[in-house]
């Protein structure tokens, strides 16, 4: 597990907010993603694309969010 703030995301994309177990927070950067956590966030239009590549809505499939969580340093 990786802490928010070592994601590496993209400039321009911010994540403002967690839905963990009908719970909504705001995360900082030291927050860890969960699996079945909803993400709320903005983006910048020129980095839509990137964002629905990291974060595929309703998809199980793994994601560039699920390699960059799990990857080992």
């Amino acid at each position: 597990h990786k802490p928010i703030k070592d994601l590496n995301l993209p400039e321009g994309l911010l994540i403002v907010a967690l839905v963990r177990e009908n719970q909504v927070f705001i995360p900082n950067g030291d927050t860890y993603l969960k699996p079945y956590d909803h993400v709320v966030l903005f983006c910048i239009h020129d980095k839509l694309g990137e964002m629905k590549t990291i974060f595929q809505v309703g998809n199980t499939r793994k994601t560039l969010l699920n390699q960059l969580l799990w990857r080992k340093k």
